[in-house]
């Protein structure tokens, strides 16, 4: 059994009956109460949630994908890789570009120079031009001047 005292109001006077006491099967009007403030609590939840929800949908949504298109729109025009480094980039590898095909020239140099010098198939002048370079020898009357850089 429960006992259940009622607080008076202040309109109301005092009364001198003793609470009543209330068995298990004797609580359907509080039942009832509760299930329709439960329902009222359910509903002004699934209000709240629906306004979050719509809240969310309408501007916290598209206010993130904004802020996503603007920063990877920031770095594809003023970024590290962007619109704006294409030019710099481009004028990089011309300079590379141009270096390349000295050091191709070059190469191709060298190599006809080291087959030139190859045992059997030496050539004369060559070996003339590397003995007077490195000897510092000459002809009578012939003047020898060291170049620095061959």
């Amino acid at each position: 059994m429960v006992r259940v005292s009622v607080l008076p109001y202040a309109k109301t006077p005092p009364s001198s009956a003793p609470a009543p006491i209330l068995n298990a099967g004797d609580c359907a009007f509080n039942e009832k109460h509760l299930d329709r403030a439960n329902r009222f609590v359910i509903r002004s939840g699934m209000r709240i949630r629906r306004s979050v929800t719509r809240f969310f949908g309408i501007a916290v949504v598209p206010a993130i994908s904004a802020a996503v298109v603007a920063y990877f729109g920031y770095y594809a025009i003023w970024g590290e890789r962007g619109l704006l480094a294409l030019s710099d980039v481009q004028a990089s590898l011309g300079v590379q570009k141009e270096l390349l095909a000295q050091k191709h020239d070059d190469r191709t140099r060298l190599e006809h120079r080291i087959a030139l010098m190859r045992p059997g198939a030496a050539d004369p002048d060559l070996v003339e031009e590397l003995a007077r370079d490195q000897l510092m020898l000459g002809a009578p009357n012939e003047v020898a001047v060291s170049r620095s850089s061959h």
